[in-house]
């Protein structure tokens, strides 16, 4: 065999290759198309990541009407930390809002990171073991000052501000 005849044969080997990687990268990549939709890999509403041991330690959720919330359980299967998104139900307003809520060993709600009012302002609030707010931090939830403020509940529920407003 000829030096052309065995160059024709690898560039005619490259080529199909090319040819051949291009068209299964099509048939099997459809997302690659101009103007194809994304491939969807998965689709749910829920997504749990389980241990070696089985239990639960994470959960993937778009729950309601809208929203989604990562939710980190303890080795007991108990919520811990919370990252969400408000779905409106209560609160229209606070629809598509972020928190993130920490939870202690009772399951209880005890510290909330969250985005409210009308300014759509940063608020950090404290939680006794009943479930009230004890104190209150963040910006002007509706002043466009944005003044930040602290405010204390007592026992009662009694609110002391110690600066600004709420």
């Amino acid at each position: 065999m000829s030096g052309a005849s065995r160059a024709g044969i690898v560039i005619a080997a490259l080529a199909g290759g090319v040819v051949g990687g291009l068209v299964s990268h099509m048939m099997l990549c459809p997302a690659s198309r101009v103007g194809a939709t994304p491939l969807t890999l998965l689709d749910v509403d829920r997504l749990r990541l389980r241990g070696a041991d089985g239990t639960t330690v994470a959960e993937l959720a778009a729950p309601g009407k809208g929203g989604a919330v990562l939710n980190l359980l303890s080795a007991q299967g108990d919520l811990r930390l919370q990252l969400g998104s408000y779905d409106g139900s209560v609160v229209a307003s606070e629809k598509g809002l972020p928190l993130l809520g920490f939870s202690d060993n009772s399951h209880r709600l005890r510290l909330l990171l969250r985005v409210a009012g009308r300014n759509e302002s940063p608020v950090l609030v404290f939680k006794d073991t009943r479930g009230a707010d004890r104190m209150v931090v963040g910006l002007a939830l509706a002043d466009g000052s944005e003044e930040p403020f602290i405010a204390t509940f007592d026992r009662d529920g009694k609110k002391h501000l110690l600066t600004g407003q709420y």
